[in-house]
């Protein structure tokens, strides 16, 4: 037997949820919007380092991420961090090249799109990826790229403690990514060949 006034309890007990998740996305997506339309009314500069402390800047004003940073790949190896927002290693430091293994590893998977991992500690304190200290969340990487060429990548971390949903990050830097790009391709194009 069917009890008429539960099952309208509960179906409106569902409606109610999903409309609450309805108003999270649309939050998460006017939030989004606000920063890369910002972005894209940005100038960039003529310094990587600082249009890409501009993009980390806007990143760092949505709620919910422990980290944002941008890395440029120069040379044959070397990958540099340009900005970074959050609290990083003692080794991380903007301007100073990642250890090579470290290095290595970002540009073949970078090679291959955008991913996203949590943060795991290593054995001995090996460096074998970058995220932000004592963030427990999913760092996503987005590359960014000009004319096909790899100039970098973009990296998000979302907080744990905020509930972040595995793949929100990845959504978010893969978004950020082609504004970012875009912004500092002038300055990396020029700078990665006087390099």
């Amino acid at each position: 037997p069917v009890h008429v006034q539960e099952l309208v309890a509960r179906v409106r007990a569902q409606l109610r949820g999903q409309a609450e998740w309805l108003g999270v996305l649309a939050k998460r997506m006017h939030e989004r919007n606000q920063v890369v339309g910002a972005l894209t009314k940005g100038r960039p500069s003529h310094s990587p380092s600082e249009t890409a402390k501009t993009i980390c800047a806007r990143l760092a004003q949505l709620p919910g991420l422990d980290g944002a940073a941008v890395f440029a790949f120069i040379g044959d190896g070397a990958v540099i961090p340009l900005a970074l927002h959050g609290n990083y290693a003692p080794q991380i430091r903007v301007g100073r090249p990642l250890p090579a293994a470290v290095a290595r590893g970002l540009r073949e998977r970078a090679a291959t799109g955008p991913w996203s991992e949590r943060a795991t500690p290593a054995a001995g304190g090996t460096m074998i990826s970058v995220h932000p200290e004592g963030s427990r969340g999913e760092t996503a990487w987005a590359p960014l790229r000009s004319r096909g060429d790899l100039l970098g990548l973009l990296a998000v971390t979302g907080s744990e403690a905020a509930g972040d949903v595995f793949g929100r990050s990845l959504s978010l830097a893969i978004d950020v990514s082609a504004v970012a790009a875009a912004l500092l391709a002038p300055s990396l194009e020029s700078w990665s060949a006087t390099e």
